[in-house]
C-alpha cells in the first residue's frame, strides 16, 4: 500500500475541471438490501472512454514510476483504464472485490469525507484460489460469504489530496457515504504492463501493446472534434 498527497493548487484545479466536465454517470449496479452502489462516470459510457485531466494523470504517472523505481521492478506501467465516482448520502456501500487485468489500482480522492471509508481485506491463499479459478458472481458471493469474515482488515479514510495505489488484487470494499450535505468524489484507477519486456530467456519475451486512458480520451475528443466539424 502506497499513499501519495497532491499539491493543493493541482488538487483546487483538478476538482474543478471533473466537476466541469461531460461526464456520463451511471450506477455500478441495481440497488438492493445488501449495496447501495454509487455512481460512476466515464466521458462515453457505452465506448468506456475514461475521464482524463492532464496534470493530475501525469502526477498519478509520477507517483506509479516511483513505487516501480522503489520495488526494483524492471517494467513499465501505464494507467489503462480509469472512472470517476460519486456517493450521495446513503450510497457508496460496496461488497469486496479485486481489479481484474490490472497490476496496480489507485484511488484518488476530490473530498474529504472522514467516516467515509475504503476498506481493505487481507488476503487469504483460499479466496485467491476461489477467485481465480471460479471468475464470476456465484464464485463472488460464495468468496463473500464465506471468506470474508474472518478476514483481517484495515482502512482509509476519504482526504480530499489523498492517493493510494495497491496490489489490484487486494480485496476492497467501500463503506456507505454518510455525508448528508456533501457528495463524495474520487477518481480510480488500473494499471497493466506497457511496451517490451524482455528477460535474458529468449523464449520469455513478450510485447504489451496496450492503450493508456490518455489515448482513449484524446481519440475521443478528437473524433468528437471531427463530428462536430461536419455537422457545421
Amino acid at each position: 500500500m502506497f499513499e501519495f498527497q497532491c499539491d493543493p493548487v493541482l488538487l483546487e484545479s483538478a476538482l474543478n475541471h471533473f466537476l466541469n466536465s461531460e461526464i456520463q454517470w451511471k450506477p455500478s449496479g441495481q440497488v438492493d438490501m445488501m449495496e447501495n452502489f454509487m455512481s460512476y462516470g466515464y466521458m462515453d459510457d457505452k465506448a468506456t472512454v475514461p475521464y482524463y485531466y492532464e496534470e493530475l494523470f501525469n502526477w498519478f504517472q509520477d507517483c506509479i514510476d516511483e513505487i516501480i523505481e522503489d520495488q526494483k521492478l524492471s517494467l513499465d506501467l501505464i494507467i489503462c483504464d480509469s472512472w470517476g465516482t460519486q456517493s450521495k448520502f446513503g450510497e457508496g456501500k460496496s461488497r469486496p472485490h479485486q481489479h481484474a487485468n490490472s497490476i496496480l489500482s489507485g484511488v484518488f480522492y476530490y473530498t474529504t469525507h472522514a467516516r467515509t471509508k475504503t476498506i481493505f481485506y487481507k488476503n487469504n491463499p483460499i479466496a485467491e484460489i476461489v477467485n481465480r479459478t471460479f471468475n464470476h458472481d456465484d464464485a463472488d458471493n460464495l468468496l463473500n460469504a464465506n471468506l470474508i469474515k474472518s478476514r483481517e482488515t484495515f482502512s482509509s479514510e476519504s482526504l480530499a489530496g489523498k492517493l493510494l495505489i495497491f496490489p489490484s488484487n487486494l480485496l476492497h470494499s467501500i463503506s456507505a457515504h454518510s455525508d448528508m450535505k456533501n457528495t463524495r468524489y474520487t477518481m480510480s484507477f488500473n494499471t497493466f504492463v506497457s511496451g517490451k519486456n524482455h528477460n535474458d530467456t529468449a523464449t520469455a519475451r513478450i510485447d504489451f501493446n496496450v492503450k493508456s486512458s490518455k489515448e482513449k480520451y484524446l481519440e475521443y475528443m478528437q473524433n468528437k472534434k471531427l463530428i462536430l466539424g461536419d455537422k457545421k
